[in-house]
């Protein structure tokens, strides 16, 4: 354990506090002027009891921190308590009979030597007693800190592997319907068959490119969504609208990577898509959140939902922002907002 300058200066406190609170409240009360001789004598007392008070505590903790090398509290915790007594108290108490004897001899103790003994013993089992509850206490409080950091960092582990499940999911899906629109434009307009290619490669250069990233710019974010986009309307043409009004100011915010596409996949995949009731999309900003809203036309045809994708953003959103996403649907629309991220960590 290392001891740093709080537990010096605290216990350096502890030895110079005593003589202040005993000798000077006497004189005050007694109306007496000190000598200098009695001011030195106090002064002497106050650099011993500083001196004695350090002491004893660095050992005590030198003693505490091998014991919780050598006997952890996890291991056994009956054994580890009857050791600190054991190897604390006695100690602490040889140290003060040891090094209060000068103490006693600079100003003897007008009860005598047994008195003085005593007052000291009861006074070190005291302090004996609060090192030991400080002591263990930064021990655990470092346990806690760690453990922490640790389940933080499982986490986001936890999270990343969530992340590239659901990119596993998505993408053979996409990629199936995408090959199949390719398949049919190759025949019907090889023009648009080219820049349907040159968007898909576009489309996963960006997953790859965001692969180890936890967000991205809203202006990132946008330009791959628009490619994503090219693709779903080249499939669906009129029957999918969507129409993005954004602030300037706000595309320099942070969103998690692929939050949008998986809030139009989304909006895709459990609504009716067709002429007669095209899906309608609006991308736009309520002050610092990001709002997607499309109309609610649930298909005859409830397609199963494990949930995943829309947890895991409000998880991801748990680590690094304020706030989680909104998901609230109405009679007529369904929206999500989610918060603008001002700065990357």
């Amino acid at each position: 354990m290392k001891i740093n300058r709080t537990f010096i200066t605290v216990f350096l406190v502890a030895g110079l506090t005593p003589p202040l609170f005993i000798n000077i409240p006497e004189w005050v009360e007694a109306g007496y002027m000190p000598t200098a001789a009695e001011w030195q004598t106090l002064g002497m007392k106050m650099i011993i009891g500083s001196i004695i008070t350090l002491t004893i505590s660095l050992t005590v903790f030198q003693i505490v921190s091998w014991l919780q090398r050598k006997y952890p509290w996890e291991e056994n915790i009956t054994r580890r308590a009857i050791l600190e007594i054991v190897c604390t108290y006695p100690v602490a108490v040889g140290m003060i009979l040891l090094l209060g004897l000068p103490m006693y001899f600079l100003a003897p103790y007008e009860e005598g030597l047994e008195a003085f003994c005593a007052s000291n013993i009861t006074i070190t089992i005291l302090m004996n007693t609060v090192l030991l509850a400080f002591s263990e206490g930064v021990y655990y409080f470092k346990l806690w800190k760690k453990s922490l950091l640790r389940n933080e960092q499982l986490e986001k582990e936890n999270l990343r592997s969530q992340l590239e499940s659901l990119r596993t999911q998505v993408n053979p899906h996409f990629l199936f319907n995408s090959l199949s629109v390719l398949s049919s434009l190759i025949y019907s307009d090889q023009a648009k068959a080219e820049q349907f290619v040159d968007e898909f490669a576009r489309v996963y250069r960006y997953v790859l490119d965001i692969r180890e990233k936890t967000v991205v710019t809203l202006r990132e974010e946008l330009d791959f969504i628009h490619s994503y986009l090219f693709l779903q309307q080249i499939r669906f043409g009129e029957n999918l609208k969507v129409d993005i009004q954004i602030d300037e100011e706000r595309l320099n915010d942070f969103v998690p990577p692929l939050s949008l596409q998986l809030l139009l996949e989304n909006a895709i995949k459990h609504n009716t898509v067709s002429r007669d009731t095209p899906l309608v999309v609006a991308l736009y900003n309520e002050g610092e959140k990001l709002v997607v809203r499309n109309n609610l036309q649930p298909r005859d045809e409830k397609v199963p939902s494990t949930g995943l994708g829309l947890q895991n953003l409000k998880e991801r959103y748990r680590l690094f922002a304020d706030s989680i996403p909104e998901f609230v649907a109405t009679d007529s629309f369904y929206f999500a907002r989610l918060p603008l991220i001002k700065a990357e960590l």
